[in-house]
């Protein structure tokens, strides 16, 4: 795994964590909210398996279900704002 695909994984599994600890699941609940078994689960959180090698589905429903922006998931948090300034400015 590169640096930058190791970073990637590291904050999408922070941000994974972060936000289920905020809704007070544990891992349990939360995989079964998103319909993953508990293993699959900690690989996410664990940073060892990232989301963009997952189905959309899958990616959609941690999302849905912890409460998560899927942008910010995928491209992380400060980029969202420079992306939709930079879609905006295209428009006028």
């Amino acid at each position: 795994m590169g640096r930058k695909t190791a970073e990637r994984t590291g904050r999408q599994a922070k941000m994974i964590t972060e936000a289920r600890l905020r809704m007070g699941y544990s891992q349990q609940k939360a995989a079964l909210l998103v319909g993953i078994s508990i293993g699959q689960y900690q690989r996410l959180e664990n940073g060892e398996r990232e989301i963009k090698n997952t189905s959309m589905k899958l990616g959609l429903s941690v999302c849905a279900v912890l409460g998560i922006d899927p942008f910010a998931l995928t491209f992380g948090e400060n980029k969202v704002g420079i992306y939709l300034r930079t879609e905006v400015e295209k428009y006028r």
